[in-house]
């Protein structure tokens, strides 16, 4: 998706701005919605994903092979200027932490007995995805 453009900037950009109002809704960013988008076969992909689209969308030089290509970074401080980059904030790294715990728990089987299943009254499992005040 990078490597294709619509004029100069690329479809992976494109893509990125057209998600980027429901991302600030969500407390995230368009990187990280198309990230979750391309990554929906493999959660584990991710982090790499949203590496990737941030050194794209933001032009960054000297992180990785380039732009469009995945690389894990070397450092803290340089995963942490790559977010800073990105626009990121506390706020947005919390909120994607509830993301994945929201996706990661959808996508696995329910390994939980019959009993166990009658005695939670038929609450969700997805815990992590509640509101604090919805946990009782």
């Amino acid at each position: 998706m990078s490597n294709i453009h619509l004029g100069q900037p690329s479809l992976a950009e494109h893509l990125v701005n057209l998600l980027n109002p429901l991302g600030l809704l969500l407390g995230l960013n368009g990187v990280i919605m198309l990230a979750y988008i391309v990554a929906i076969p493999a959660n584990e992909i991710v982090v790499p994903t949203i590496l990737m689209l941030t050194v794209l969308v933001t032009g960054m030089t000297g992180a990785g092979q380039g732009a469009g290509v995945m690389f894990q970074t070397d450092t803290v401080e340089s995963t942490a200027a790559l977010f800073q980059a990105g626009g990121w904030t506390l706020l947005t790294a919390v909120n994607l932490m509830l993301l994945a715990c929201c996706t990661t728990r959808a996508a696995q089987p329910s390994i939980r007995s019959t009993r166990n299943r009658a005695a939670s009254n038929g609450r969700s499992s997805l815990r992590c995805c509640r509101w604090p005040w919805a946990l009782a």
